[in-house]
C-alpha cells in the first residue's frame, strides 16, 4: 500500500470514529442500537464489552409493573441507567414481537422538552438530557398495538466517563417481556374464561379451573418469564364447558415467576404463578 492510500485510510478511520462519537453518542444515540440482536449495543462506538461491569445497571420500568398489556392502551415507560460517579448517560429502546426482531410493535412517543427523541418505533436520548450525576432516567409513552402478541422491550445504555474519547465508557443491555391480555370484548366463541389456579405459589403442581366457551382444541403450557415454553401440560384436546385439571410438573424449575398459558385457536389466556 503506497503512502497516499495509507494516509487516506487513516483519515477515513479517524472520521468514522469521530462520527460515531459525535453524531451518535453526543447528539442523540445510534438508531436501533438496543441489544435486540447479539452484538447490537453501544460497544459499536464505545469500546468494551456490554454488561461486563457490575457497578452499574440499566432497567426498564412500566407504570403499574404489568405482566400483560391491553390492546390500544397507552403506557408510561421509563429507562434508568446508573453508575457511581459517572456524569453522562445515554440509551436507546425499541419493541419487537417475540421471535420476530424485524417486526415493530406499537408506537413510541415522547413529550416536548422530555429529553427523549421518538423516531417511529425507536426512542433515544437527546443531547440536552445526557448530563446527570450517578444516574439518569428518561420518560416516554408506548401505545400497545391492536393485534395481540407476546412482545419484548429491548434497551441498551451507556455510562460515559465524559473524556471526549470512546474508551472507558460502560455499556449495558436489558429486556422486558409483556404478554397480551385477552379482553372480555372477544367473542364468546373464542373466549377462555379462567376461574382459578391453585396453589399459588406452588412447588411442582397446580390445579387449574377454567371454562371453554365453545368446543375447540385446547393446549396448556408452562412458560418462563421470557415467554419460552418450559413444558406442555396438555396436548391439543377438544374441550367445552367447565374444566378442572391437575398438573404435576415433569421437571424441577428455578424459583421465580412463570405463566400458565391456555391456548385455543387464536385465543390465549395467561395466568401468573410463582414457583418456590
Amino acid at each position: 500500500m503506497n503512502l497516499t492510500k495509507l494516509t487516506a485510510l487513516i483519515i477515513l478511520l479517524l472520521f468514522i470514529c469521530v462520527w460515531c462519537f459525535e453524531t451518535h453518542s453526543m447528539s442523540g444515540g445510534a438508531l436501533e442500537v438496543t441489544g435486540s440482536t447479539p452484538g447490537e449495543n453501544c460497544t459499536a462506538c464505545h469500546q468494551g464489552v456490554a454488561n461486563n461491569d457490575s457497578k452499574g445497571a440499566i432497567a426498564i420500568a412500566i407504570a403499574g409493573n404489568p405482566t400483560h398489556y391491553e390492546s390500544g392502551k397507552t403506557y408510561d415507560v421509563s429507562v434508568t441507567i446508573n453508575y457511581p460517579s459517572r456524569t453522562r448517560f445515554g440509551f436507546g429502546l425499541n419493541i419487537r414481537k417475540k421471535g420476530n426482531l424485524s417486526e415493530p410493535i406499537g408506537s413510541l412517543t415522547s413529550e416536548s422538552n422530555s429529553g427523549v427523541s421518538a423516531r417511529g418505533t425507536f426512542v433515544t436520548h437527546e443531547l440536552k438530557s445526557i448530563d446527570a450525576t450517578n444516574s439518569k432516567t428518561w420518560l416516554f409513552k408506548w401505545t400497545a398495538p391492536e393485534k395481540l402478541d407476546t412482545l419484548t422491550f429491548y434497551t441498551a445504555g451507556i455510562a460515559a466517563n465524559n473524556d471526549k474519547d470512546a474508551t472507558g465508557d460502560i455499556t449495558y443491555t436489558t429486556s422486558k417481556t409483556l404478554f397480551p391480555l385477552i379482553s372480555t370484548s372477544v367473542k364468546n366463541t373464542e373466549f377462555i374464561l379462567c376461574k382459578s389456579i391453585y396453589p399459588n405459589p406452588t412447588q411442582n403442581e397446580i390445579e387449574l379451573q377454567f371454562e371453554a366457551m365453545s368446543i375447540n382444541d385446547f393446549e396448556i403450557a408452562l412458560l418462563d418469564i421470557n415467554g419460552k415454553t418450559q413444558e406442555t401440560l396438555l396436548e391439543k384436546t377438544k374441550l367445552i364447558g367447565y374444566q378442572k385439571m391437575q398438573f404435576k410438573f415433569k421437571n424441577e424449575y428455578p424459583k421465580g415467576i412463570y405463566f400458565v398459558r391456555i391456548q385455543s385457536n387464536n385465543c390465549n389466556s395467561y395466568q401468573k404463578i410463582i414457583i418456590l
